[in-house]
């Protein structure tokens, strides 16, 4: 299909025709910068018209005054060079665009500097340039510019900075990397449902390009569900005939039509083009694509049809398509061509099957057809003439002296694989296969003839849904590439599918390298590196972002003939039963009867048709996790990591706000701070990923208990034994670098005796500019960053609070390591039963999510609520909860932690004048400092939390129940006795 042609509107014109009178001006006469205004105005309004010279003509006599008065180096200048070149990309000059853009760059750098929103509205005006152009990586590199600026300057919750996001969204699927579009239309899809609302213009946008994305990775049901969402808003907030409204009825219809629902697709289409037919014009392009698409429908409802034998509806909506084609032939002769030549053809093939006489007749029609536009336009139609000759010789008693015309006509053309393969075909019918071809023919009710000669064997055949590459043999490959060339279609399905020659030709050659090269190439394809263990084996250790719980297995490449050889090879490799073992060989059979014996659950073989995927699809390594999931327990590959930070970047979900604003932010100090396993490692390690892929210095150290002056030396590289030494090496570095200190409290603690001479130190390097500080921990750090004046801490750096996890990142978290798993839950119930049940704390979702993998067996693939419940009451859930009954160290304190906990835990929500009566009902009488403090104590452990109604509550649903289960008011009274 013709790809759908998309209408950008660019609001950067009128966005920063507003932005830039918040500038401030030089003195200048007040009729010269109203005549400039009136023309910037007049401009605007061209633009709005789509009358884009006129636009220009303005902008430009704007620009002329404002040199002339103002000078070069302005803003407002910058606004008219900015004005300028959004009018030459909505004319598609992009090289014109590009230089004007970089003029209001250069200019707003040299004036309002780097970190000013109206500089990030120039770096995303490149950006789309790039965008347009094609050059996706540059486009991203200007957008992320753009992107950086306005979360330090407007900050993450603003709809310019949604727009940066779904801009990036829009180059990555430009690049078809649709997971991580979708990633960037879903982070802009949340800011505008914050800021904006659901019932917006650019809302519906966002809903649509996730739906765009959904559409190019396969999931259609996902797509149609954000394409409604989209539509639903459109038809509120700018009506039915708009044709922003109308690009939702396309892509649904789109969507269907991708489903194989074609009476569907023809329905949305249709009212497309309802729209578009009164707002643009018959021959407007985009009327033009609709058409087209329609048309489409058309053929595919026809295909069905035939499918079902029901010839006369086939031929119906086969009509209706070539009718379709036929009005639209003028505006692409080269493209539509080929699709009038196509209709005609399928018409003629299913007449042959009913009515032979009446298939002669229309053929007839369509020679006729096809030779006048030839006369008319050589360059246009010659193939599919010569096409109509070829098909006439071999199956409807066409003079066989008209091949001679044919092979005039070709000599004419420029060489291609096209030209060449239909010279074969002459070839053939002048050598006698003409009566070969007319028997096959007359054998297969003549139907099928020509689409064997244009597609020479099933495998061509297959290849008709481009996607169907991926599922050959890699020994088909060869022969795939060979064939397709031959009609002009290799290129166009490695397109489609992203796969570049080089990586087509090296899946080619696969087979034909030597171990070590062959354990090279494939660790190359799954991010991995590789190790020799022997000559038939290599470890491969897989990068961190491999999305399953598994860091490193071994490749075992045999083609011998028995278990035993086999297995005599595989005793022979260090480690290998404590390992996953990857078969490649050429016994698919011998691999799958090792891969399913007993005590041999490690071991997991590579189909040949999964051979061909790791070798050229985008993402070798997912590739890789799904025959991981396939084959093996799920209980040794689950991605739930249940102790210590998380490393992998796939399984880190949410605090995006947060990550945004440190590293937006740059030169400043926090202090992060969070109960136990609430995820402070995770984020910490998740800060490092974003400086080290923006090439800035920076350092995770987990501090503990250990030789805190040692630890920083050793990850700086150096050796120190002093902290005079370690202070004058970092004061001393060009380059400043930043210390991600993790677990501190032992620190702190010590700290504290010692007279905070680290920490001072700390302060000095800071405040001088040598490096910067994050630091994590948990209650002493609360405590002497909140209640000790005399802490350097005090101040130190802006304080960070880990709460619950963001409901929609608990959700992500449970679902898609699930969906790599080939998991998934029977509904959304399920899935928001682990939510509100967890309180949207993230290690209690990892422990349920791992108990129900444990639970569901190899052969389940559907998650239950019934599961879900069953986790719940797993037993490491009320394990992890044990930990509260000593969230200090201080007896006397904990004490009072418990009381307040047990004391109220029936009551479920307090206010503190409550607790104070209830804590005199127990004969307690507790200063109120030791009871602020408790509480604070118990917020930071994630217990208790105070809403902004002074009203206390338990964090934890979970949490709640097991207290409740926990004989509560005999511990009770242990405790108030203990503490009297």
């Amino acid at each position: 299909m013709k790809p759908i042609k998309t209408l950008f509107i660019l609001f950067s014109l009128f966005t920063m025709l507003m932005a830039d009178k918040a500038i401030p001006k030089d003195n200048i006469e007040t009729n010269t910068t109203l005549q400039a205004d009136q023309h910037d105005s007049r401009g605007v309004s061209y633009y709005k018209k789509g009358n884009y010279d006129k636009a220009l003509e303005a902008f430009n006599k704007s620009l002329k005054i404002k040199l002339a008065t103002i000078g070069e180096n302005s803003p407002d200048t910058a606004t008219s060079y900015n004005n300028i070149g959004v009018a030459w990309i909505s004319k598609g000059e992009y090289d014109k665009a590009i230089e004007f853009h970089k003029k209001a760059l250069k200019i707003r750098l040299a004036t309002i500097g780097e970190n000013n929103p109206a500089t990030a509205t120039s770096y995303n005006n490149i950006g789309e340039v790039w965008r347009s152009k094609g050059e996706y990586d540059k486009a991203i590199k200007f957008h992320k510019k753009a992107l950086k600026i306005r979360l330090a300057t407007i900050g993450e919750n603003n709809p310019a900075t949604a727009t940066s996001y779904n801009n990036i969204g829009l180059a990555w699927s430009s690049k078809g990397e649709y997971d991580k579009a979708i990633e960037f239309h879903k982070k802009a899809l949340k800011i505008r449902l914050a800021t904006i609302g659901e019932n917006s213009p650019d809302t519906a946008t966002s809903y649509n390009n996730i739906g765009v994305a959904w559409i190019s990775k396969g999931e259609y049901d996902k797509a149609i569900e954000f394409h409604k969402k989209a539509l639903k808003i459109r038809l509120a907030t700018i009506g039915e005939n708009n044709p922003a409204t109308a690009t939702s009825y396309n892509n649904i219809g789109s969507a269907w039509y991708s489903k194989g629902e074609y009476d569907k697709a023809i329905e949305f289409h249709e009212k497309t083009l309802k729209i578009y037919i009164p707002k643009l014009g018959e021959n407007h392009p985009s009327t033009i694509t609709i058409k087209n698409n329609l048309a489409y429908a058309f053929r595919g409802l026809g295909s069905k049809y035939k499918k079902e034998k029901n010839y006369t509806k086939a031929i119906d909506y086969y009509s209706r398509a070539l009718l379709l084609h036929k009005k639209i032939l003028s505006d692409d002769p080269k493209y539509y061509s080929d699709e009038v030549f196509d209709d005609m053809h399928q018409i003629i093939q299913t007449h042959q099957i009913i009515k032979p006489q009446k298939a002669k007749e229309i053929y007839t029609k369509s020679l006729n057809y096809f030779q006048k536009l030839f006369k008319q336009d050589k360059k246009s139609h010659a193939i599919n003439y010569i096409k109509m000759i070829i098909q006439g010789v071999e199956q409807f008693d066409l003079d066989s002296n008209r091949l001679d015309e044919a092979k005039e006509i070709l000599a004419t053309l420029p060489d291609s694989s096209e030209k060449k393969g239909l010279l074969l075909q002459i070839e053939e019918l002048e050598g006698g296969y003409g009566i070969y071809i007319l028997i096959l023919s007359i054998l297969f009710f003549g139907g099928t003839v020509f689409y064997f000669k244009r597609y020479k064997n099933p495998l061509v055949a297959k290849l008709t849904n481009p996607k169907a590459l991926l599922t050959l043999n890699t020994d088909q490959l060869k022969e795939a590439k060979t064939r397709l060339t031959k009609i002009d279609r290799f290129k166009n399905i490695l397109a489609e599918n992203h796969i570049t020659q080089e990586r087509y030709k090296k899946a080619e050659i696969f087979n034909e390298l030597d171990p070590k090269e062959k354990a090279n190439y494939f660790a190359k394809r799954v991010f991995a590196t590789s190790t020799e263990l022997t000559p038939q084996s290599h470890m491969l250790t897989l990068s961190d972002d491999f999305p399953l719980n598994v860091k490193q297995f071994i490749l075992f490449m045999s083609n011998k003939e028995s278990i035993a050889d086999m297995m005599s090879e595989i005793k022979q490799i260090p480690q290998y039963s404590k390992n996953i073992l990857f078969i490649l060989g050429d016994n698919a059979e011998l691999q799958a009867k090792i891969a399913t014996e007993k005590g041999y659950e490690k071991f997991v073989r590579v189909e040949p048709q999964t051979m061909t995927k790791l070798l050229l699809a985008e993402d070798g390594a997912k590739v890789l996790a799904d025959s991981f999931a396939e084959q093996l327990a799920l209980t040794q590959i689950s991605p739930y990591n249940l102790g210590g930070g998380e490393s992998n970047s796939s399984m880190f979900f949410g605090r995006r706000e947060i990550i945004s604003h440190v590293v937006g932010r740059g030169n400043n100090n926090y202090i992060v701070i969070g109960s136990r396993q609430i995820g402070k490692s995770s984020l910490l390690k998740a800060i490092e990923r974003e400086y080290v892929k923006n090439q800035e210095r920076v350092h995770y150290i987990s501090v503990g208990k250990g030789n805190f002056v040692r630890a920083m030396g050793r990850a700086l590289g150096i050796k120190v034994t002093s902290l005079e030494e370690l202070v004058a090496y970092i004061s001393v570095q060009k380059e400043k670098v930043l210390f991600l200190l993790d677990e501190v409290d032992p620190f702190i603690k010590d700290e504290k005796e010692r007279g905070y001479k680290v920490l001072d130190s700390f302060r000095k390097l800071s405040e001088e500019g040598s490096c910067n500080f994050i630091l994590a921990g948990y209650w002493e750090l609360y405590f002497y960053t909140m209640f000790d004046n005399q802490s350097p801490l005090k101040n130190f750096g802006e304080a960070i609070e880990l709460g619950a996890l963001e409901a929609e990142a608990c959700r992500e978290m449970i679902t898609e390591p699930m969906q790599q798993l080939g998991l998934r839950f029977e509904s959304d119930e399920a899935i928001n039963e682990i939510v509100e049940r967890t309180g949207q704390r993230p290690n209690l979702i990892a422990i349920i999510c791992n108990n129900i993998i444990k639970s569901l067996g190899k052969e389940k693939r559907v998650v239950s609520m019934a599961d879900v419940q069953e986790a719940i009451k797993g037993k490491k859930v009320y394990e992890l909860f044990e930990s509260w009954k000593k969230l200090d160290e201080d007896e006397e304190a904990s004490k009072l932690d418990k009381i307040i906990v047990y004391s109220m835990v029936e009551q479920g929500s307090f206010r503190l004048a409550e607790l104070v009566e209830k804590l005199k009902a127990l004969g307690l009488r507790v200063e109120m400092s030791r009871l602020e403090t408790s509480l604070a104590r118990l917020k930071v452990s994630y217990t208790i939390e105070r809403n902004e109604e002074g009203v206390y509550g338990f964090m934890l649903p979970l949490f709640r129940e097991y207290v409740l289960r926990d004989d509560y008011e005999v511990k009770l009274a242990g405790e108030v006795e203990g503490y009297l």
